[in-house]
């Protein structure tokens, strides 16, 4: 899904908006997490990223523009372990 929202995303923009490395990892965290927890992985990862981009904002005072990178991989993978231990305690029946 990541893929094609990458592809439409190029395809309107003439532009990248999302790497393959996230497309991959995002792969990888469906091996590991039940379908049902990928939207709160998908919701924790953007949002960790656009926290870590705020905070380097206000911290080293660089404006905020369309074309910044936001590395969101970075907050991916830290966002599928807490999903998967969200996943293990709370979803996964005994």
């Amino acid at each position: 899904m990541l893929l094609a929202f990458r592809n439409g995303y190029a395809w309107l923009r003439g532009q990248e908006g999302i790497g393959l490395g996230d497309v991959k990892l995002a792969g990888i965290a469906g091996a590991w997490l039940d379908w049902s927890t990928m939207p709160i992985l998908i919701e924790f990862g953007s949002r960790a990223a656009l926290a870590t981009y705020l905070v380097r904002h206000l911290t080293r005072g660089q404006p905020m523009s369309q074309r910044t990178a936001c590395r969101s991989v970075f907050s991916l993978a830290p966002a599928i372990w807490v999903c998967w231990l969200l996943e293990m305690a709370l979803l996964t029946p005994n």
